[in-house]
């Protein structure tokens, strides 16, 4: 369920899942996301994450449904350090996948 579908069911009770696969070897980010973070491709994909989520609330509040809506945002697990940059940092926190 994306944006258009919230909208188009904002007057219903509707259930959103959305798993980002994003973050997770191969990674890749949009030609909009390219290069704006500080921390290579892997930095940038979370900003993309990061703009992506926005949306989603930017859409809830927009039509008077974010009073209203529980919002779960979580992540699996940690990094993968076998990857190197592209696998991700936990800092401040320590440890990773496995």
């Amino acid at each position: 369920m994306g944006l258009r579908e919230i909208i188009k069911n904002k007057d219903k009770p509707f259930f959103v899942y959305l798993a980002h696969t994003m973050p997770h070897v191969p990674l890749h980010a949009s030609e909009n996301f390219r290069g704006k973070s500080d921390f290579g491709l892997y930095g940038d994909v979370v900003e993309e994450i990061d703009w992506s989520t926005g949306k989603i609330l930017e859409a809830l509040e927009e039509f008077g449904l974010a009073s209203n809506t529980l919002v779960v945002f979580l992540s699996d697990n940690g990094p993968w350090l076998q990857k190197g940059a592209h696998g991700g940092l936990a800092t401040p926190l320590h440890n990773h996948k496995s």
